[in-house]
């Protein structure tokens, strides 16, 4: 993944599990895979595909995450 400055939080995209069809601002720190508290244990998400939308004008990037597993 290609970083470079812009004017947009880049936003990720949720594909399937707990975050199914969501929209979310990703901070600096999130990467290839995501993991968040989820109940007692944790939700896992990995990055599918390149950005989208990195475009001067496209917006927003995209990014879009596929579920992979909830953890204990």
């Amino acid at each position: 993944m290609t970083t470079q400055p812009q004017d947009h939080a880049t936003i990720g995209r949720f594909v399937g599990g707990p975050l199914n069809g969501q929209l979310l601002p990703l901070g600096p720190d999130d990467g290839q895979e995501i993991i968040r508290a989820y109940g007692d244990g944790q939700v896992v998400y990995r990055q599918v595909g390149q950005l989208e939308n990195t475009g001067p004008d496209d917006g927003a990037p995209t990014a879009t995450y596929r579920f992979v597993e909830t953890t204990d």
